[in-house]
């Protein structure tokens, strides 16, 4: 049994039954705000009263961060959602119909470090608004660079990343790498592909803004 915020639906809940069914909960707010801590609320009080046994993936932080294409090095703005299975996730905005665009794997992080150049595998200062993830997983072998609003909003993500970060390093060094549970699976199944599609379609966009600039120049 599992309860986790979806990744499908921003500010859903997705309960995983035993006998494998998902049962999808849309929490509803006076607005996006509301709606958001509602959902927040939901999981805390799954956590409170589910039998032990039971698998509840908490919501940590969420916010506007801006993300760097891998492709286009263009920096757009992303919402964030940090939960507790290691999993950070974005999206196009923060409003009931965003739609998802990736996720970041914080098991597979090398190592976390700012701006200035410094890094460490268990704890990072973080000396300006830039936050960058390596990530040593040959699957996702790539360097994910965000930005915060400023250098104190950098701080609080920073904090919990390092704490995730951490306690997912030592996971990954207890478990056999190929344990995975089959909700994992079909996650990977679905969106193995969503981060490859989201650059390329940033970048189409960049270029057909960039050729209606040169038509209006013209």
């Amino acid at each position: 049994v599992r309860a986790a915020p979806s990744s499908q639906q921003l500010h859903g809940i997705d309960l995983l039954d035993r006998t494998g069914l998902c049962w999808r909960l849309l929490p509803e707010g006076l607005d996006e705000d509301d709606a958001r801590m509602i959902s927040a609320r939901w999981l805390q009080m799954l956590a409170t009263y589910c039998l032990p046994a039971t698998d509840v993936v908490l919501l940590l932080k969420s916010g506007y961060l801006l993300k760097r294409g891998g492709y286009n090095t263009a920096f757009r703005s992303r919402w964030f959602v940090l939960s507790s299975d290691f999993k950070l996730r974005y999206y196009t905005d923060d409003t009931a119909s965003a739609v998802y665009k990736g996720e970041i794997d914080l098991r597979a992080v090398d190592r976390l470090r700012d701006s200035g150049g410094s890094s460490s595998k268990g704890s990072v200062v973080c000396f300006d608004r830039d936050i960058v993830l390596s990530m040593r997983d040959s699957r996702q072998g790539r360097v994910w660079r965000l930005q915060a609003t400023d250098a104190a909003e950098a701080q609080l993500w920073v904090e919990l990343l390092v704490q995730l970060v951490a306690a997912g390093t030592g996971m990954a060094e207890k478990e056999p790498p190929d344990e995975r549970s089959a909700v994992d699976d079909e996650e990977d199944t679905l969106f193995e592909d969503d981060e490859e599609e989201d650059e390329e379609e940033e970048e189409r966009e960049e270029g057909e803004e960039a050729g209606e600039a040169a038509a209006e120049g013209q």
